[in-house]
């Protein structure tokens, strides 16, 4: 899953049609220089939606979670 946010300021649609642009070229740039099947990748802008925890609220993540998940494994012990 490819994530991107936006920082507070600037209009709340225009900030999330941003992100949702920052996230399409990441992964059209994964499956053009690493041959990922596009199918594999989903993509999420978010706006100025960052509940942050500490990070930059502009930036794009890269999520990685095993085939057939929808999301992270978590562990119990």
């Amino acid at each position: 899953m490819v994530t991107a946010y936006t920082g507070l300021e600037g209009e709340k649609d225009k900030n999330l049609e941003l992100t949702r642009a920052r996230a399409m070229v990441v992964r059209e740039y994964l499956t053009k220089t690493f041959k990922v099947d596009d199918a594999l990748i989903k993509t999420k802008g978010l706006g100025e939606d960052a509940r942050t925890d500490g990070k930059r609220a502009d930036r794009v993540e890269i999520l990685v979670y095993p085939k057939g998940s929808e999301g992270p494994l978590t562990r119990t012990r």
